[in-house]
């Protein structure tokens, strides 16, 4: 009889252990989505929206992108692919004879040039190697000490 007790106070302790558990996870997701959503007003009210915030500090400018070499794919035949495969490491596509390809000036590495463009929209740096595309920052960083921007 003790024993059947236990069990009971045992499942009990689990259940009232589980519903607490939710209402902190849910109580901790309801206020980290007001504060992002508050900050996103912030900037709204500020004048800016939340991208133009994240792409003044990250990404490239789209007249730069547009500098970038592009030609299509049989054009690319002995042009420097990441890690010496086939394929655009941003979206794995293999690439396919007349597809426009982009060539990053600073590496040469090669890829689609969509995805290059979206990429570089929101990241500074090559996809492959790392090194700073951004030509604002003539070598500084990590990749400017070792040689490589």
């Amino acid at each position: 009889m003790e024993l059947s007790l236990v069990l009971r106070w045992i499942i009990f302790s689990l259940i009232w252990a589980i519903i607490v558990t939710m209402l902190v996870a849910s109580l901790i997701f309801f206020f980290t989505r007001l504060c992002c959503k508050r900050r996103v007003e912030d900037t709204a009210a500020a004048g800016e929206s939340s991208d133009e915030v994240y792409n003044s500090t990250r990404g490239i400018d789209q007249t730069v992108i547009e500098t970038f070499p592009k030609f299509t794919y049989t054009a690319a035949r002995g042009k420097k692919q990441c890690r010496g495969m086939l394929v655009c490491v941003i979206c794995l596509g293999v690439f396919k004879v007349d597809e426009t390809l982009r060539s990053m000036p600073k590496c040469g590495h090669v890829f689609h040039s969509d995805c290059v463009g979206s990429w570089l929209k929101t990241h500074n740096t090559c996809p492959c190697c790392r090194a700073n595309l951004d030509p604002q920052n003539n070598g500084s960083g990590l990749l400017g000490l070792v040689g490589l921007a």
